[in-house]
């Protein structure tokens, strides 16, 4: 019988600064695994540039798994051997083609199967993760309250899942007032999961994808994040909130931008649902910590977030908003200007005086941008329009001396 038990702790660096300050380092994920008797304990500690996992059995055996994002290389480390082994993007390039090739060989063999051979090896290969395409969803995993528990200090409903009368999993939930949101708040955080989770399963289905890979899944996880922040943000119009604790999740999700875009692109799964998929959290994000920003300095700091909504609102009036803009490296330095700036005015790290100014030039270099690219597009529709013209017009008589 096989029981997980997951801890979500995000760690916080305090800065040594007078003002109260916090910034977010990384994301620790504590996972407890028992099977009968057997207990697993794995520990992953994921920053923007590299991420470490450890696991202890129960034995006392330890292994380590370590990617450096920068040079792009995974290292796994067997502690009792004192050994390790080194693997870099190409050695992992090689691996998935010859996997992939005997997928292609597997699924092509299976073709020609009797159809009750077809089913076991469908069924054998689900049982290991590789379930072929067309197979059917196993059964739904079912929650029943048998208790209560202890995860750090909240007293918590326990909840059994079960899948076909097998234990699978255990969660505690608690009530949102105990983790220091209004219902408001707490209201606002599940409109945002129901929105994201039908956008998202759309996106997927219009796309033709059956899974979200590894790029979308870490894209889901800083979405999750948001979704933190959202709440947070909400419950702090009627009731005080922590700031370590905002500064700290909107911080993860920040520092994890940019994460799943190098994930695509090390796993050969860059896609045009991914990217919008990433595009629409960071611009999401922003709003929110624009409202947040509202509160104290008043509602012009808005248009922070409000500004690429406003520009997708116009296009629908404007089609010609809508055609493709060239690359610029400096719509990218703009963009980060206003996380950063967001950030620290979320973390209280500038006096008041300083803070505004730094929004407001923020908000001047975001409309600069915003300006130069809707008069770049202006012009290219006038002379897409002036070529349409020159090429259905009739064409003229020659004339003859």
């Amino acid at each position: 019988m096989r029981t997980t038990q997951i801890l979500l702790a995000v760690t916080t660096a305090l800065g040594l600064a007078a003002a109260p300050a916090a910034a977010a380092s990384g994301v620790l994920i504590a996972q407890k695994v028992t099977n009968g008797t057997t207990t697993t304990t794995t520990q992953s500690q994921i920053e923007p540039t590299r991420m470490r996992s450890e696991i202890a059995s129960s034995a006392g055996r330890k292994q380590a798994v370590v990617f450096d994002g920068a040079a792009q290389v995974m290292r796994m480390i067997d502690d009792d051997g004192k050994t390790y082994t080194e693997m870099t993007k190409g050695d992992l390039d090689r691996v998935r083609g010859q996997m992939d090739g005997a997928m292609a060989q597997m699924q092509e063999r299976m073709k020609n199967m009797p159809p009750e051979q077809r089913a076991r090896m469908e069924a054998m290969m689900k049982g290991r993760g590789a379930a072929m395409p067309g197979t059917a969803a196993g059964p739904p995993t079912e929650y029943k309250k048998i208790g209560t528990d202890k995860v750090g200090k909240w007293t918590c409903d326990k909840y059994e899942g079960t899948k076909s009368g097998e234990k699978v999993s255990e969660v505690c939930t608690v009530a949102p007032a105990a983790l220091g949101f209004t219902p408001a708040g707490l209201a606002a955080g599940a409109a945002y999961g129901l929105v994201l989770c039908g956008l998202l399963g759309a996106g997927l289905q219009r796309a033709g994808m059956t899974a979200l890979g590894p790029a979308n899944t870490v894209t889901l996880a800083r979405a999750v994040l948001v979704g933190g922040v959202t709440a947070l943000v909400v419950t702090s119009f009627t009731h005080p909130v922590s700031t370590p604790a905002l500064v700290a999740v909107a911080g993860v999700a920040l520092a994890l931008d940019g994460v799943d875009g190098q994930v695509a692109r090390r796993t050969g799964n860059t896609t045009a649902l991914g990217a919008r998929f990433d595009m629409e959290i960071d611009a999401f994000l922003i709003l929110v910590l624009s409202v947040y920003a509202g509160d104290r300095f008043g509602w012009w700091t808005v248009a922070l977030g409000a500004y690429r909504y406003l520009f997708v609102a116009a296009s629908w009036a404007l089609p010609w908003l809508t055609a493709a803009l060239p690359p610029r490296f400096s719509r990218k330095v703009v963009a980060a200007l206003q996380g950063i700036v967001l950030a620290l005015v979320t973390a209280n790290l500038l006096p008041e005086v300083l803070a505004e100014g730094a929004l407001v030039v923020a908000l001047a270099s975001l409309t600069w941008s915003f300006g130069r690219d809707t008069l770049w597009l202006y012009k290219a529709s006038r002379v897409r329009a002036a070529a349409r013209l020159r090429w259905s017009a009739p064409p003229q008589p020659a004339l003859v001396g």
